[in-house]
């Protein structure tokens, strides 16, 4: 009985923990890669994946509304040329933000967990899908 306890409290706690939208990942990937020749394109740490990719604005906003789109996301910030969401795992809700940005023909987008120290992946497959899917 103790143990579903413990199991039903770790789930409300996970689900309604607070994401941290600022990681530094998120300045770090936006400060080092690009879509310039001889530039990073990809930016891999535990727990995050960051991507840039040539696009022009209407890619951009396509981008956009496929993250939007994701199962369980909740978009925590929209202006032109980036928005911040917040998409949480199916089984447990742990909280990945992902942050896309678009200025001068290149777009990049990050994504990074604000629980525990591995994603398993999960921020790299979910970026390469959007990205594919243009």
């Amino acid at each position: 009985m103790g143990l579903l306890v413990c199991f039903a409290v770790l789930q409300i706690a996970v689900r309604f923990w607070p994401p941290a939208v600022n990681h530094s990942f998120f300045d770090r990937a936006f400060g080092a890669l690009g879509c310039q020749d001889g530039q990073e394109t990809t930016l891999t740490v535990p727990g995050g994946f960051a991507q840039a990719q040539g696009m022009d604005d209407d890619t951009f906003e396509r981008l956009v509304d496929a993250a939007v789109a994701l199962p369980r996301a909740t978009v925590v910030d929209r202006t032109a040329g980036a928005a911040t969401i917040v998409v949480r795992s199916a089984l447990w809700g742990f909280p990945d933000v992902l942050r896309l940005t678009h200025t001068s023909g290149c777009g990049v987008v990050a994504s990074h967990l604000t629980l525990g120290h591995s994603d398993m992946g999960v921020n790299r497959v979910r970026i390469q899908a959007l990205l594919a899917d243009l």
